[in-house]
């Protein structure tokens, strides 16, 4: 970094001029250093950059197949959501249907309650005509009513 003050005798300089020079030189010098440190950084830089490219490519393609997966899942969730709810919808309808043949039997059970008493108390009384026709006498067989029995 030292200046080499050898000069042909002929040129004389002046000691201003000696001045500049030296803080030109010295300029250049700074310059170059820093160019050349900057360069390293850029290298140190680059090579940081492209490892990290290399280990984000990876992680972008698995991020790439998670989202597809998900997506598919969500798809998947959605038609077994829509399939319960139709089920269910089902189901209610087959419940109410149900429900209105068990009402309907209970109905035609109670009717033929009904009718059931009604034909026994119907045949309580022939019965008893029956018997009062007869005469209660001799040979006849013994006819009993449903509330005899």
């Amino acid at each position: 970094k030292a200046l080499d003050y050898s000069l042909p005798s002929k040129v004389i300089l002046e000691e201003g001029i000696l001045g500049l020079l030296e803080k030109l030189f010295t300029d250049l010098v700074t310059t170059t250093e820093a160019y050349e440190s900057l360069q390293s950084k850029e290298e140190s830089l680059s090579t940081s950059l492209s490892n990290a490219q290399a280990q984000v490519f990876p992680l972008r393609k698995e991020n790439t197949r998670l989202l597809r997966e998900n997506n598919q899942l969500h798809m998947e969730l959605i038609k077994a959501e829509d399939s319960v709810a139709k089920g269910e919808q089902r189901m209610e309808i087959e419940v109410g249907r149900m429900e209105g043949q068990v009402r309907e039997a209970e109905f035609l059970s109670k009717q033929k309650d009904g009718a059931l008493g009604k034909a026994r108390r119907e045949n309580d009384q022939l019965k008893l005509q029956l018997k009062a026709l007869l005469g209660g006498g001799g040979g006849a067989t013994q006819l009993q009513t449903e509330q005899d029995q």
